[in-house]
């Protein structure tokens, strides 16, 4: 989620507060009922991206530890990134992909 953020403020984006937008997550880095919730939007613009991280976990029970987000997904769209580890080589490309695709 960490490079997540990075890449979204590297182009622009920032996240806003729970006081900001009513679907935002509390905590930015606390997953409540199997998901967190990000609302970002990028300069002075109204539109808003709605994010939302979904975790899994063993043999599909509930699970409250951000390592076992399997995938965020852009609202209100197919759009679509599937977490991976940071050493793999594949990760940064696809991370950036998905955050140029909030655009269309």
């Amino acid at each position: 989620m960490e490079d997540v953020q990075a890449m979204l403020e590297t182009y622009g984006w920032h996240l806003l507060g729970a006081d900001d937008h009513p679907e935002a997550s509390a905590s930015p880095f606390a997953l409540e009922d199997d998901t967190v919730k990000w609302a970002v939007t990028r300069g002075r613009g109204p539109d808003v991206v709605e994010l939302e991280f979904r975790a899994f976990g063993h043999f599909g029970e509930r699970t409250s530890k951000l390592r076992d987000i399997m995938y965020c997904v852009a609202l209100g769209s197919e759009h679509k990134l599937f977490f991976r580890k940071r050493n793999d080589p594949d990760w940064r490309s696809q991370l950036r992909t998905f955050i140029e695709g909030l655009d269309t």
